[in-house]
């Protein structure tokens, strides 16, 4: 005789509408509930839309062209409008061109135009980033943890000899090689110059990848060789083991979907560093290749300016994007950690 629903005991039935959801599924409701991380979210988003869509908005008239400078009115102050005076030569001062909602720089390009711009720059150096450190880390530290002995102790000396290089020094060696590689580009043939012609068409940020990609992977790796370990001799893998699973089913099948979580959790709270370095990179000026703006870029010009006595706005406006886009992933980065943490399952 069939039991219904309803007849079931009460515990029987939540456990089994639990374990009718999946992990993911799981993880991304407890991530609904923490309002920061929802918050987070939006704001990258926001700021998603906004870096996709700046060709558009140029292109409909809602922004200027974050290169594009306006006759006489260097500096601008915020809500001031643009006069290029007198350019037919009659003597009459012609109609206004632009109105700087948030000011102008000091080559008179719209400050709140070259801010929105600059949103490219930080978030493709943050997910780039943060990819390449996830995918050569997750492969570089699942081979070493899994196969172990010799391969596992060749593989972290090598990483241990990495780690004893001072990262930021390196990347800042790194930027000035390039950027005198960029500068001598007419003298350079082969590979050099293929690597200047590809990095002048994404206006500097290749070199940029290459300096952050380089050593950032092996923080990454030794996590993901940690937890490799610590999965691989659980009983369903010697259960897999046992019925003939081959090693990369081992490997795709069971050990990433449960190390996986931690690793994106790591990631995802390292962004904001990729940001900050990018942005401590182009106050420098080793970063992305002038007229494109970066939130770094735009906070050394506002300081030339002058800005933190007289024009702070300047400084203010890309120093708050700066601010917001790096709280905004922490905020992501906790309510991710809460979410995949295996001790929070059931809570949601």
């Amino acid at each position: 005789m069939a039991v219904s629903d309803s007849a079931r005991p009460v515990g029987l039935a939540e456990e089994e509408h639990y374990q009718s959801h999946s992990l993911w599924y799981d993880a991304f409701t407890r991530l609904l509930r923490n309002r920061a991380a929802v918050l987070g979210l939006i704001i990258i988003a926001i700021l998603v839309v906004i870096a996709l869509t700046a060709d558009l908005m140029n292109q409909w008239g809602w922004i200027d062209h974050y290169g594009r400078q306006h006759r006489g009115s260097s500096l601008a102050d915020p809500l001031e409008c643009s006069v290029d005076v007198d350019k037919d030569g009659d003597g009459v001062p012609d109609p206004i061109q632009f109105c700087f909602l948030l000011g102008a720089d000091r080559l008179g390009r719209d400050l709140l135009s070259r801010t929105l711009y600059g949103a490219r720059i930080s978030l493709a150096v943050g997910v780039v980033g943060a990819l390449v450190s996830l995918l050569v880390g997750i492969v570089y530290g699942v081979i070493s943890g899994f196969y172990g002995g010799r391969v596992d102790q060749l593989m972290m000396r090598f990483v241990d000899f990495l780690y004893g290089i001072p990262i930021l020094p390196l990347i800042i060696i790194m930027q000035v090689y390039f950027r005198a590689l960029r500068e001598n580009a007419d003298k350079v043939g082969g590979l050099g110059e293929t690597m200047v012609n590809i990095d002048n068409s994404m206006g500097g940020l290749f070199f940029l990848f290459i300096a952050l990609g380089m050593l950032n992977w092996i923080g990454m790796a030794r996590l993901a060789r940690g937890q490799v370990l610590s999965y691989k001799e659980k009983e369903f893998v010697e259960a897999a083991r046992s019925i003939g699973a081959s090693n990369r089913r081992i490997i795709f099948t069971h050990l990433l979907p449960n190390v996986i979580g931690p690793l994106i959790v790591v990631e995802a709270m390292a962004i904001p560093g990729y940001i900050f370095t990018e942005a401590f990179l182009s106050f420098l000026g080793l970063g992305v290749n002038p007229p494109m703006p970066s939130w770094g870029a735009l906070i050394t010009d506002a300081i030339n300016e002058g800005a933190i006595r007289f024009r702070t706005h300047l400084l203010l406006v890309p120093g708050f994007a700066l601010s917001i886009t790096t709280l905004a992933f922490n905020f992501l980065g906790d309510g991710l950690r809460d979410a995949l943490d295996p001790r929070m399952r059931g809570e949601a």
